[in-house]
């Protein structure tokens, strides 16, 4: 969710931020470092607020009449003048300012998500520069499950957000001997098996991941068309983890000879993001008699 998404990010900041004042000796880079901080700290809990209370404002007249570009531009000025107050004159070309912010038209309502992700952001740094490492258990391991999420200030309470958290792929491991012969009389090997493991979930144990993908290929010899041995009944298999982790494959033999001495598997898995799961690719040797 948006809102969660914003809080990762913005707390990554916050961790970048203070290592760099922490390294950083010159006072003026210091003061610099401070400034820019504190301002977008200011411009995202005030000025996100604006855009987002904005926003509302139009889709609630939206629901009477169609808006001309006139009312939105004067909805537009209202929400600003009470966050600038006097402070700031704005330039009659300002009553346009809404229309080059696309999060209106392609996100709908994301500006919140801003201010939801900092404001949790300053309670959680807080709470990490007290507790220090012992925190970040308790952020980034978060248990697997359902709950809800809400946002209170004062008197209003949002609507519950519905938060799903998954186990996050974190390994990938043998699950077999990384080598195996098929004898001549045999047309198969023994199942190659790798396991895709959860390790931050529970520390004292490695808890294997369910209906996860796990790619096999045969990388070594290549064959321009289908070669005389494969992996189960093709050259190439994407295969789901089953309830305790593991995904396996076997290597056939095809056709007749002459056939290779050996052949070599890999696997691998990533992780939603696209990224390399630790571990992976693993690779075996099959060879043949």
């Amino acid at each position: 969710p948006l809102p969660l998404a914003e809080t990762a990010s913005v707390f990554g900041e916050m961790v970048m931020t203070r290592a760099l004042l922490e390294e950083e000796k010159g006072r003026a880079a210091r003061q610099a470092l401070l400034c820019a901080e504190i301002e977008d700290i200011i411009a995202t809990v005030f000025r996100q607020n604006v855009l987002t209370r904005f926003e509302k404002e139009a889709h609630d007249r939206r629901r009477d009449h169609l808006l001309t570009s006139q009312e939105i531009g004067d909805l537009w000025w209202q929400a600003n003048a009470r966050l600038f107050g006097e402070s700031v004159e704005m330039i009659p070309e300002y009553h346009w300012g809404w229309s080059y912010i696309s999060h209106f038209i392609h996100s709908r309502f994301y500006c919140y998500s801003y201010i939801f992700g900092e404001l949790v952001v300053l309670a959680l740094f807080e709470k990490y520069k007290e507790e220090g490492a012992s925190f970040l258990p308790g952020l980034i391991g978060l248990r697997p499950g359902h709950s809800r999420v809400i946002a209170i200030s004062g008197s209003l309470r949002s609507n519950p957000l519905a938060v799903t958290v998954v186990r996050a792929p974190d390994s990938l491991a043998l699950g077999s001997p990384g080598t195996d012969t098929v004898r001549a009389a045999d047309s198969a090997s023994a199942p190659l098996i790798v396991k895709l493991l959860d390790l931050r979930t529970d520390t004292t144990q490695a808890l294997g991941l369910t209906g996860y993908p796990v790619s096999f290929a045969i990388v070594f010899p290549v064959y321009a068309g289908p070669g005389p041995v494969v992996l189960g009944n093709d050259s190439l298999a994407a295969v789901v983890t089953t309830s305790a982790g593991a995904a396996s494959v076997i290597v056939k033999r095809r056709g007749s000879p002459p056939q290779p001495d050996s052949v070599v598997v890999r696997a691998s898995a990533s992780r939603a993001n696209g990224a390399a799961v630790r571990g992976s690719p693993i690779r075996f040797v099959v060879r043949f008699q």
